[in-house]
């Protein structure tokens, strides 16, 4: 079934095309797609690729190496998403950051936090052995000098 809306949305943005490459595509047009994105990725400077969009009557839904709006190609990039243009002019697309892969970032993050723990054992362990010798120490001081 998921399929058959798929291939629906696919089919509406396909026949949508025959407009002519510089008629712009409604969101609704372009809504089916949205559905398949693979990731949420960013541009460069911070802001979220669309989920999907047309550019030389292909669609997308992710970040592509296909030649930019600029004519520049081998790069990855994607447009912008709609909500996230400004009122000034702005360019509605950017190169699209690196895919980061959490899983090697979660591992780094849980080897560093373990080894923080590790050190952080190590300071209670000399901080309790130095308040026993402190203590230690005073008891002897208040047996030789009491008054």
């Amino acid at each position: 079934m998921m399929a058959y809306h798929f291939l629906l949305g696919f089919a509406f943005v396909l026949g949508s095309m025959a407009q002519g490459p510089d008629e712009g595509y409604s969101r609704d047009q372009l809504q089916p797609l949205t559905k398949f994105r693979q990731q949420h990725r960013r541009t460069l400077d911070g802001r979220l690729c669309a989920a999907a969009f047309v550019q030389h009557r292909k669609s997308y839904t992710g970040c592509t190496d296909a030649p930019n709006p600029a004519g520049e190609s081998g790069r990855p990039w994607c447009y912008v998403e709609a909500q996230l243009l400004g009122s000034s002019v702005e360019v509605a697309w950017d190169y699209c950051s690196p895919v980061v892969d959490y899983d090697v970032l979660r591992k780094e993050a849980a080897e560093v936090f373990q080894d923080k723990i590790v050190q952080v054992q190590g300071v209670v362990a000399k901080l309790q052995r130095t308040q026993r010798a402190a203590e230690q120490a005073l008891d002897k001081y208040e047996k030789t000098c009491a008054v």
